[in-house]
């Protein structure tokens, strides 16, 4: 094989490998991206030995080493300061903190694994002081794999908030917090004027849905606190959306629901009449005048149901055959 030749199988095989690697990344396969790799370096290490040309002479080993050096110290010091402005940048975002981190770890492992193996290759060492340096590089390999995990598991000695209530991790250096833990976020407060300026339809999560006056049929966008006042909660809120959601979903008369949707339907006050069949079949007439079929568990379980809701929405007309 020539020079040539083997050039651009190399290159063939790079593409072949690039397309392999996207396509196990994408679909989670690491297994087959690490046999893949393993693949494409003996197969170049095969042909390479096929080669019956010179591949490099003396003057481009010269050449790579001095081009390695030149990246290093470049590395190095491009690395170093940037370590340094991410880090005085911090505040600002703490992933930047842990960029950081990586930097000067990279750098430190490159400059320490350059020493170590820069020495074996100037003493060619034998027997005892071969070995010696495989420790060393080994321990070295160890001590980057562990401070990275360290690194990058998060702060072991912290206090977490499980189940409602502070636990301790590790051993944190700070007392354990006194709020922030099982207790409920509270909306932040607003102003009615800031509600009334949206519709009902686009209330956000810190204004609620109401009548505007105790006698009105209509509903708007009003303060939690305007609400309370004229006895409308958020829960008549919470309520009133699912209202809202019904009066969009139930539009086609005779559609079948379950029996669990027929019971939210009830729950919320959207049901105006209901009638029940000796087969345990129920037609829910909605206050939009929609009627909705379902089927009940058993026979009377919605005039129960019914009867249960009584006191929150009215009489609700029952009918039976």
């Amino acid at each position: 094989m020539t020079f040539k030749q083997f050039r651009v199988v190399k290159m063939a095989i790079s593409a072949a490998l690039a397309v392999i690697m996207a396509q196990a990344v994408i679909f989670g396969n690491y297994f087959l991206a690490a046999v893949s790799v393993t693949a494409a370096i003996i197969l170049m290490l095969v042909l390479r030995r096929r080669v019956r040309e010179v591949l490099a002479d003396e003057r481009d080993y010269e050449l790579s080493g001095r081009a390695a050096r030149w990246t290093l110290s470049a590395f190095s010091v491009l690395a170093t300061a940037a370590a340094f402005i991410l880090f005085s940048l911090r505040r600002l975002n703490p992933l930047l903190e842990a960029v950081a981190y990586v930097l000067s770890y990279a750098t430190c492992a490159l400059l320490i694994f350059y020493s170590l193996l820069f020495g074996y290759l100037r003493k060619s060492p034998s027997g005892r002081k071969k070995l010696l340096y495989i420790a060393l590089s080994a321990l070295l390999i160890l001590f980057l794999a562990m401070a990275g995990l360290r690194l990058f598991s998060g702060d072991e000695d912290v206090w977490l908030c499980q189940d409602g209530q502070w636990v301790r991790h590790g051993q944190p250096s700070a007392p354990m917090p006194t709020e922030g833990c099982g207790e409920p976020k509270q909306p932040a407060a607003v102003s009615p004027e800031q509600c009334q300026a949206y519709s009902a339809e686009n209330c956000p999560a810190e204004c609620v849905v109401c009548p505007p006056c105790e006698v009105c049929s209509s509903i708007s966008c009003q303060s939690a606190d305007f609400c309370a006042k004229l006895g409308f909660t958020r829960e008549w809120h919470e309520e009133n959306l699912q209202r809202i959601a019904a009066s969009n979903k139930y539009k086609v008369d005779g559609q079948a629901v379950s029996w669990e949707e027929a019971a939210d339907l009830l729950k919320i006050c959207y049901v105006r009449a209901v009638m029940q069949t000796h087969d345990k079949k129920v037609t829910l007439t909605l206050v939009n005048d929609i009627a909705v079929k379902t089927e009940e568990p058993e026979i009377d379980d919605i005039v129960k149901l019914s009867a249960a809701v009584k006191d929150k929405c009215g009489q609700i007309i029952l009918g039976t055959e």
